[in-house]
């Protein structure tokens, strides 16, 4: 027979348990007691919520992106929708040089971000060319 101790400490009181059950069961019976064995409770379940990762807005550092060969179209006239809620900035419409041609870009109304100030794209002459300054979110102060 293994003794008690030959066993980890966890399983020692429920061995020794069961043990003390199966020797004290039999004449717990005969002597009309009932004997029940009760389950052990259910094992603790600790819920915390999960979530999300916080989204940090990082602004984009300038680029300078093509050089074109003609100067970009004059703006389109553009007729802006009525202003939305305040907290919004409209973006201003603008063309883009694909590499063989311009695409005009429609302008947008965008949330405004708490620090920030958004500065338009825009194109600038330099002696090489026409350069193209994609617009950005850039920090006030």
């Amino acid at each position: 027979m293994t003794h008690i101790s030959s066993f980890p400490i966890r399983r020692r009181s429920l061995l020794a348990a069961v043990l003390t059950f199966s020797l004290v069961a039999p004449a717990l019976a005969q002597a009309g007691v009932l004997v029940v064995a009760r389950p052990p409770p259910p094992p603790r379940v600790i819920v915390r919520p999960v979530y999300p990762p916080p989204v940090v807005v990082m602004p984009a550092p300038p680029v300078r992106v093509g050089v074109a060969i003609a100067p970009p179209p004059a703006p389109r006239v553009v007729t802006t929708v009525a202003k939305p809620p305040p907290g919004y900035v409209w973006i201003a419409p603008y063309w883009r040089w694909t590499g063989s041609t311009y695409v005009w870009i429609e302008g947008e109304w965008a949330p405004e971000r708490p620090g920030y100030a958004y500065s338009p794209a825009h194109w600038s002459q330099t002696p090489s060319g026409w350069i193209f300054q994609p617009g950005a979110w850039t920090p006030v102060g």
